[in-house]
């Protein structure tokens, strides 16, 4: 008595690495029809293919052989790792596969629900797969509870300046001069950011940025970064196209400075 064939889908990916390991859609229609020409009971009633596309991306010929798979009696594929490249994703397809009450050929990884064994391997499979992922998502709680406890913090580590250099900082703002400025000073091995925060933190109260002769808070610090480089007012002058008298205030009354 003759066998009745059964229609299935058959699906290949390549993604774009892939192409570069030559490992192409043709390779795995080769592998399809050569495994399906040795046996009577399976017929390809539609090939369905993504090309160079990730398993992690949107793939419009798997989402519309999902939404056709009500139409099948089962899906062939090559490996596993052409449907889902995580285990969440790879168990939530198998399970909507099973939910149809399809069968499922995984030709490399010898799955085959079509035969009582390949059922029962292929449940197998499953358990130890979900039991991998429970033992991983437990032990990587238990080793951030461990970490917590031995008072380890995630995250960015807490940049630390020293207090000479903090109380240098807080003099300099007091005296007028701005985040961004005092941040330049030190060569930006700080940034305006983590002085800004420390400084806060120390007791200092940010002030609201002022406009001096209609001079920008930036050039400001332009002009005392110049003259803390011992360039004299008239230069800065010259260099910023201001006023060397609007300069010179500048210097004597926000920066405290002596000329």
């Amino acid at each position: 008595m003759t066998q009745k064939e059964k229609q299935y889908a058959a699906y290949m990916r390549v993604s774009t690495i892939a192409q570069e390991k030559r490992e192409t859609i043709d390779i795995q229609k080769y592998n399809i029809e050569k495994f399906v020409g040795n046996r009577d009971d399976i017929k390809i009633n539609e090939w369905y293919s993504d090309d160079g596309i990730s398993a992690f991306k949107e793939r419009p010929q798997f989402n519309e052989m999902m939404g056709n798979l009500a139409n099948y009696d089962g899906i062939i594929i090559t490996r596993l790792d052409r449907i889902g490249r995580s285990l969440r994703q790879l168990l939530k397809i198998l399970n909507r596969i099973e939910e149809l009450e399809k069968d499922f050929i995984v030709i490399e990884e010898a799955i085959d629900t079509t035969t009582s064994i390949g059922k029962l391997m292929f449940h197998i499979r499953g358990a130890f797969a979900e039991y991998e992922a429970s033992v991983i998502r437990e032990r990587m709680a238990e080793g951030r509870e461990i970490a917590r406890m031995k008072g380890v913090k995630f995250g960015r580590r807490e940049i630390i300046i020293p207090e000479k250099e903090l109380k240098e900082m807080k003099k300099m703002y007091e005296a007028g001069i701005g985040f961004g400025s005092i941040s330049r000073i030190y060569s930006r091995k700080y940034s305006t950011s983590t002085i800004r925060k420390r400084l806060i933190k120390a007791g200092v109260t940010p002030r609201k940025p002022k406009n001096s002769g209609g001079i920008s808070p930036r050039t400001e610090e332009k002009i005392y970064v110049l003259y803390s480089k011992n360039i004299s007012p008239s230069e800065i002058a010259n260099i910023l196209d201001v006023k060397e008298s609007t300069v010179t205030a500048i210097i004597l009354e926000k920066l405290g400075a002596t000329l």
